[in-house]
Order: structure tokens, then sequence, then C-alpha cells
């Protein structure tokens, strides 16, 4: 297993997902930077699956396109 890093989040940007995702509550962070789960403020998205293929060919594409500008 390996991570996407910040892609994953562009990648939603780029091309939403509208299933495979549960409402959860966003955590609080505190001062001491610890969390406060079980909040229920607003809801956030939390993602069981995003289309890693979508993002790595995105990546490949602006990659070429920026090769060929030199």
């Amino acid at each position: 297993m390996w991570t996407l890093g910040d892609s994953s989040a562009v990648g939603l940007l780029l091309h939403d997902q509208p299933f495979d995702f549960d409402l959860k509550p966003a955590p609080r962070v505190l001062p001491d930077l610890t969390y406060v789960h079980n909040q229920h403020v607003r809801p956030i998205r939390v993602y069981r699956d995003i289309d890693a293929r979508f993002i790595l060919e995105d990546m490949y594409a602006k990659l070429e396109l920026f090769n060929m500008e030199k």
C-alpha cells in the first residue's frame, strides 16, 4: 500500500466521486493539538475508495504537457 499524499484531494476536486464515502462528524482540534471526536458540528466526507488511476493519469498528462513546453 502507498499513499498519494495531497493528490487525492486534488483528484477529488477535478473529478468528484459521488459514491464510496461516508458522512462523519468532523473532529475538533484542541489547542494542545489533540482531537475530540463525536462532535456534531458539521459533517465531512470520509472516502473509502478513490480513483487512483484517474489521479495518476492526470499527473502524467500534466508532466507531458510541461515537458513539451520546454
